[in-house]
This record gives C-alpha cells, structure tokens and sequence, in this order.
C-alpha cells in the first residue's frame, strides 16, 4: 500500500500563531515590568485585547496561547492596579499632618 501522505513534495504551511504569541508574550512582560507603575496595565489590556482577538478569529490557531496571554494580561493588570494603589497610599499617608 502506498502512503499519500509520503510522496508529499509541497511543503506543509504552518499555521498562524502572530496574534496568539503577542498576547502571550505581552502578558508575560506586563507582569515581569511590575516596577513601573503604569506599564503594566498598558501592557496587560494590549494582551487582553489581542488575546481575546485571537480567540474570536476561527483562522488563528494557537487558542491556548491566546487564552494564557489573556489570563497573563488580566493579572498583569491586578499587579499594576496593586502596585499603583499602594504607591497612592504610602504617599498620601507620608503627606498626612497628624
């Protein structure tokens, strides 16, 4: 029995990941740059936005790299939100005349 899959002489396309590895690779920074107060925000509704793009769009592939960069923008998000609010409130009360 021949194999068809054998004789194959036109090379396979590899499926589009672009969007799928931007959300994840945004999401993955935007919680390694916690230090700078709004960056990470910024950087986690990119990935949000771009996950949830690559999610919705039935011709990317990749959807648990999409899902991961959403999950990773949403905590990226909650660091930086964490990390402004406790800035806010140290200086506010070091500002505080007793």
């Amino acid at each position: 029995m021949r194999n068809p899959e054998m004789y194959n002489i036109y090379p396979v396309r590899a499926k589009n990941y672009n969007l799928s590895i931007a959300s994840m690779v945004l999401g993955i920074v935007s919680i390694l740059i916690f230090c700078i107060p709004v960056l990470p925000i910024i950087l986690g509704l990119i990935a949000m936005v771009l996950g949830i793009i690559a999610v919705s769009a039935r011709k990317y592939a990749g959807k648990g790299m999409a899902i991961s960069g959403i999950t990773l923008g949403v905590i990226g998000i909650l660091i930086g939100v964490i990390i402004l609010v406790s800035i806010y409130t140290a200086t506010y009360y070091d500002n505080l005349v007793i």
